[in-house]
């Protein structure tokens, strides 16, 4: 799908050299260059949104099209591959977070306070089973609430 850039009704004012335009679908800003009547990307209008990309085997290298932000799950867990910067030679527990910072990679230490753990398996469950959380098929059913 095409752009439409400003104008975008006849009665819209016609826009000025500089004038910048956020394209709202992909986060990316435009500047408007008068002389040639043309817009040019000037970029994500910020570079440091978490993006999750999925799974990633930390034993194998590192993607090579990581950018800025892109949060990953460890599949295999182990000792981290040398490309993977200062994680290199770290032992990383399988389904463990790590993110790219745009020059390294950082593992996510969540610690235990998460009150969920994934079995083996990979299902999603609560540490204490007794909550009154329920999974079912990948979704999760709260049978009470208490007021916050």
């Amino acid at each position: 799908m095409a752009i439409q850039f400003p104008p975008i009704n006849e009665s819209d004012p016609l826009p000025e050299n500089g004038d910048t335009y956020l394209y709202v679908t992909t986060q990316e800003e435009f500047v408007y260059h008068r002389p040639t009547n043309s817009w040019s990307v000037k970029g994500v209008i910020n570079d440091s949104t978490f993006a999750f990309q999925g799974t990633l085997e930390i034993q194998q290298p590192a993607p090579t099209n990581a950018e800025t932000g892109y949060i990953y799950s460890v599949l295999d867990g182990g000792t981290a591959d040398a490309s993977f910067g200062s994680l290199a030679g770290t032992d990383v527990e399988q389904w463990s977070l790590i993110i790219y910072t745009g020059s390294d990679w950082v593992l996510v230490n969540a610690g235990t306070a998460s009150p969920w753990i994934r079995t083996v398996g990979g299902q999603i469950q609560p540490v204490i089973q007794t909550d009154d959380v329920d999974m079912v098929d990948g979704s999760y059913v709260i049978e009470s609430l208490d007021f916050l």
